[in-house]
């Protein structure tokens, strides 16, 4: 056979390939040799591979050993005479921090700066009517991975005991629940936070708590400054949660016949008890909590101001 064949089609040569006349010349028998890919296809399949698995490598690397700050909620556990306690912070989107505490949450705002010694500090502002209760400065250190639980280590740089500020515990039970270090005869207070899912809000129900059907649902107080403006969700399973722009209180109610009382838990575990009354007369709620009245409307939701901080 000529080396040569003539395409009938477009009448120029068509040479053979080296590559298909030797498998021409060492297959048996005279059938026709199946054609393959194979040595095409091999290297390609094995890059992509490769490919796959780094992407997915590099996809759980965050997941799974990357410590950051961002969307977990560090849950800080402590042990004051024989009870057990609890805070929490949040690191979210926009620098936004919340610190939940008992049946209490405070918005705020943290930022990162490394120092000239390559240490970052970890800086959080926390508001409450637009004042800074909690101001405080950390070098922080993040360990573990998914496996082995995540654990955040705050060493407070100011000096102060946290749990402290935040609970308001007595000093003495404070550093009974935390490490601290002391340099110069001052203590640096050292805590221990792990990433957890969630958050448990403790309550303290009324045990024959009771609901008003016609208190129930949204009221907005709107007030002359509005740094202070609120809102009373009365549920109906007997919880209450009172909203301003910067921190939130989660309690329990009961009510009925236009009196009753709402209570909510500090995070030491103290329970903070309050009488009220209420009245609704054309769409105007009339609420006096501890001798304190005031005006509010219904509404749709919670969120009829933005949560900030001032």
């Amino acid at each position: 056979m000529s080396p040569e064949q003539t395409d009938t089609i477009n009448n120029r040569p068509l040479r053979r390939s080296s590559f298909e006349s030797e498998r021409n010349i060492t297959s048996s028998g005279g059938a026709s040799p199946k054609r393959s890919g194979f040595r095409l296809q091999k290297p390609v399949i094995i890059a992509a591979v490769i490919l796959a698995v780094t992407a997915v490598i590099f996809a759980f690397w965050g997941t799974f050993f990357c410590n950051t700050l961002e969307n977990k909620i560090w849950v800080l556990h402590f042990t004051v005479e024989g009870k057990e306690h609890q805070i929490g912070f949040r690191f979210g989107e926009e620098n936004e921090c919340l610190l939940y505490n008992g049946g209490f949450v405070n918005n705020g705002r943290y930022s990162i700066t490394k120092g000239l010694n390559g240490k970052e500090t970890l800086s959080i502002e926390l508001t409450e009517y637009g004042q800074p209760p909690i101001s405080n400065n950390f070098n922080y250190e993040i360990t573990g991975n998914i496996f082995s639980g995540r654990n955040l280590t705050l060493t407070d740089l100011s000096g102060e005991n946290l749990i402290r500020s935040i609970t308001g515990i007595d000093k003495d039970s404070a550093d009974l629940v935390c490490d601290y270090t002391e340099e110069n005869g001052k203590k640096y207070y050292k805590y221990t936070l792990s990433a957890e899912d969630s958050f448990e809000t403790e309550y303290d129900r009324y045990p024959d708590g009771k609901t008003d059907s016609e208190l129930s649902g949204t009221w907005y107080c709107k007030m002359d400054d509005s740094v202070y403006d609120h809102t009373y969700t009365f549920n109906d399973d007997g919880t209450l949660t009172i909203k301003f722009r910067d921190f939130t209180i989660n309690g329990c109610y009961t009510a009925e016949n236009g009196s009753g009382k709402f209570n909510a838990v500090f995070g030491n575990g103290s329970v903070s008890n309050n009488k009220m009354t209420y009245e609704i007369k054309d769409g105007v709620l009339t609420l006096t909590m501890n001798d304190v009245p005031e005006k509010c409307t219904k509404t749709d939701g919670s969120d009829v101001f933005e949560s900030e901080v001032r």
